[in-house]
């Protein structure tokens, strides 16, 4: 039996996104290519030993671990083997929250005024509905529903959500020559798009008028801004679609006001007279 390729067909009948069978798929094959027999009989050394050898940085290797941990799992589960998770004696790299990097609203209005109707339709999808570049690959043109103003969102996982359709995006809906039925964007051959495509034609647009930004930065802008407009968490999870709250909550540090207010409240110290202090 092939391991690796009864948990790919495993992981296509659970529905899990092209893109994360894809990664699955492109990491056990390299630890296979590396180890040069069948991963389920590798040893914790020798995954050490073979993630030593990729350029990756901590985000990449805590990844990488997850994903051979998630096969192992699954060959323990189905198939009574490895005995043990070979990851778990491994130490994951411990990682810092990042924080959102939302694009600014003067490269914003520059790219938005820049665009072509395609790409124009892009930038609000993903500053104004919060989508990922992945969910623009992946929209349909039966998600919208347009007497209640709404889409339905296929995203990451698998995962479905509502949004909102803010008044821009429906404005260039109407003007994008959608065709008649299945996904809204392809290429000139018909084919759909993949989601790298995506993100690389809107971060090479970027780059050409002089935008320093990239796409899912105008994601993070849709995020920051929707909580400050309401400030409740549940529903800016509900918008982005996030499964753990947790992430979601890194988007208060943009709305500061608060907390702004409070610092600069703060009582100055009482003026020193020089005379008494000499």
């Amino acid at each position: 039996m092939n391991y690796r390729v009864e948990f790919i067909r495993h992981l296509r009948r659970r529905g899990l996104s092209p893109n994360t069978i894809d990664r699955y798929e492109v990491h056990l094959r390299a630890f296979e290519g590396w180890l040069d027999r069948d991963v389920v009989s590798a040893s914790p050394s020798e995954i050490e030993s073979f993630l030593s050898t990729r350029r990756i940085n901590d985000r990449s290797k805590y990844q990488w671990i997850s994903n051979l941990s998630g096969f192992y799992e699954w060959c323990h589960r189905t198939q009574g083997v490895p005995a043990l998770n070979p990851t778990e004696p491994i130490d994951r790299p411990r990682l810092r929250r990042l924080l959102p990097r939302p694009i600014s609203e003067g490269d914003l209005e520059l790219a938005m005024r820049s665009a072509d109707r395609r790409m124009y339709l892009w930038l609000v999808l993903g500053a104004f509905a919060g989508f990922r570049c992945c969910e623009i690959a992946w929209l349909t043109v039966d998600s919208f529903m347009w007497h209640e103003g709404l889409m339905n969102v296929f995203g990451k996982g698998g995962k479905e959500r509502i949004v909102e359709m803010h008044p821009l995006v429906v404005d260039a809906l109407r003007t994008f020559p959608l065709p008649a039925f299945g996904v809204a964007f392809r290429g000139r051959d018909g084919a759909a798009l993949s989601p790298r495509r995506v993100s690389n034609d809107i971060g090479n647009f970027f780059t050409d008028i002089g935008v320093n930004a990239t796409a899912h930065q105008l994601r993070h802008r849709f995020g920051t801004k929707t909580y400050a407009a309401c400030k409740d968490l549940r529903v800016v999870q509900e918008l982005l679609g996030h499964a753990n709250p947790s992430t979601t909550a890194v988007y208060t540090a943009f709305a500061r006001d608060d907390a702004r207010a409070a610092v600069l409240a703060l009582p100055l110290p009482t003026p020193i007279d020089n005379d008494e202090a000499a």
